[in-house]
């Protein structure tokens, strides 16, 4: 029964950790249009000490006046914001249901069979075995 269970157990865990992550291909070393575009795109853009400053520029200009009411509306916002990712939400639901599934198999049998239909078969190991009398712990 521990051997199923453990097979099940690993076979559903591989099972979700594929499904969730994202597939990963092999990128061609041939030169395509979209290359080409990205290079274009990046040629485009402008000088990043240019933008820090102006950015800096703003933002001192910003924290010369302060307003309470923004200031609190700010701090609500990044109250209300969760710092998971998808990523790991998705983890963390997988985590849930693996737990559930293991309390499952735990409450379904963990009990000892002592009749078993047909005679002489595991249940949870072998097809179609089903049993009949539960030993009683106490």
């Amino acid at each position: 029964m521990l051997r199923s269970f453990t097979t099940i157990l690993i076979i559903s865990a591989l099972l979700a950790i594929s499904v969730s992550t994202p597939a990963v291909g092999q990128i061609g070393s041939s030169v395509t249009a979209e290359t080409h575009r990205l290079r274009r795109q990046t040629a485009d853009k402008p000088d990043l000490k240019q933008v820090i400053a102006r950015e800096e520029a703003k933002l001192k200009a910003e924290s010369s006046r302060f307003d309470p009411v923004k200031a609190e509306k700010e701090s609500r916002k990044q109250a209300t914001r969760s710092n998971l990712t998808k990523k790991e939400k998705t983890f963390l639901v997988l985590f849930a249901v693996g737990i559930a599934a293991i309390v499952f198999f735990v409450i379904k049998y963990g009990k000892d069979c002592i009749r078993s239909s047909p005679p002489g078969c595991t249940p949870g190991v072998d097809d179609g075995c089903v049993c009949e009398e539960y030993s009683q712990n106490r």
